[in-house]
């Protein structure tokens, strides 16, 4: 009886090893399928397993999860990514303020008729108007790189979709999509 024992664990290991190795028994085939066929875990590898999906019951979690590895991943990865991770925790599009007018500092000098003499944007020095136009500069090229930082992400968001979701967005893409989509929609 003790000798039957170790024999049956030998069998089962050598089963094991057959299989592993592409042997030909019934249970190489089954064992061969299943770690052939392939999970979905979505179109970029560092956000491996971070996908949307509705097929299971834990859809919520994971659109939350996988929507905060999403933003924390173009945060790091995306050239002024600060702003597209702020658009997508928010689920909307972040305003960039513009800078401040240093011309909002002054106020029109006015004769006693009230007519002006001379306007605040004249009493704005040199270095004030030279310091606003690059700070202007900068917001339009920021502006431009959310607006291009959105298109890559809504590439990245839609690779992190199933085709099952994929489908659904494509049907509801007519003005019925959430607004974490809507702001992808609407560059």
């Amino acid at each position: 009886m003790g000798n039957n024992k170790p024999k049956s664990k030998s069998k089962s290991s050598n089963k094991n090893t057959a299989s592993r190795s592409g042997g030909t028994s019934s249970n190489n085939s089954s064992i061969r399928t299943r770690s052939q066929s392939t999970v979905f875990t979505g179109g970029c590898s560092e956000l491996k397993g971070k996908i949307y999906d509705c097929t299971t019951y834990k859809q919520a979690d994971r659109f939350i999860l996988t929507t905060k590895a999403i933003a924390e991943y173009v945060g790091r990865s995306f050239q002024n990514g600060g702003d597209i991770r702020a658009s997508i925790l928010n689920e909307k599009l972040f305003t960039i303020p513009l800078p401040d007018d240093p011309a909002d500092k002054y106020n029109d000098v006015l004769d006693a008729k009230g007519d002006v003499i001379e306007t605040s944007r004249s009493q704005v020095t040199y270095v004030e108007d030279k310091i606003f136009n690059l700070a202007l500069s900068s917001y339009m090229k920021r502006v431009a790189m959310l607006e291009s930082n959105i298109q890559k992400a809504y590439a990245l968001v839609l690779g992190q979709c199933t085709d099952l979701i994929t489908t659904k967005l494509r049907v509801l893409a007519d003005g019925k999509v959430s607004n974490y989509l809507k702001m992808f929609y609407n560059c």
